[in-house]
């Protein structure tokens, strides 16, 4: 849904443009230089061929721009001559890593919207051997389970799955700075 929100950090290596994504990371919403606090904006691989062609081998004191190649992948622009740059990357979680183990733990979303995972579950468990009675209890479940996500995902304007992210106009995320 998008409405779990996590951070990372990423320390800037010398002449390195190429750096791994956290792996619970569904979308960049955004990037920011600590110190002195600058953001990074975002930009698309084909407008940054376009206007910077040989963005692979310039060199900079900052990190301008980035962009996400694939699910892992995240470009920051231009390569820095030295490292030890500090920069703070914010991003949609994807809850899937987290595990409920016992019967106090609590699924990482708000809890407002905890009563649309029970009917997606009654939904489910009714639709094994329905009769009609139990099949039609079952489509009212999920239709509250639909509704509910629906409203999640206007809440955080947001598709739930990363390969929706790869499309390049997506890796900018609507992060407002």
């Amino acid at each position: 849904s998008g409405a779990l929100i996590g951070t990372a950090t990423i320390e800037a290596v010398a002449e390195q443009v190429r750096y791994e994504l956290p792996r619970d990371c569904v979308q960049v919403m955004g990037i920011v230089r600590r110190s002195p606090r600058e953001v990074v904006d975002p930009v698309g691989v084909r407008e940054l061929d376009a206007t910077h062609p040989a963005w692979q081998t310039i060199n900079g004191s900052r990190f301008e721009w980035y962009f996400v190649f694939g699910v892992q992948d995240i470009f920051l622009v231009p390569a820095l001559s030295s490292g030890g740059e500090v920069y703070d990357l914010t991003y949609r979680q994807d809850p899937g890593d987290s595990s409920m183990v016992d019967d106090t733990d609590e699924p990482p979303l708000p809890r407002r919207y905890h009563e649309a995972l029970i009917n997606y579950a009654i939904s489910r468990a009714l639709m094994i051997n329905a009769n009609e009675k139990r099949l039609e209890t079952a489509t009212n479940a999920m239709q509250m389970f639909t509704a509910e996500i629906g409203s999640l995902r206007k809440a955080t304007h947001r598709a739930p799955d990363r390969v929706h992210r790869m499309r390049e106009g997506d890796s900018a995320g609507g992060w407002v700075h």
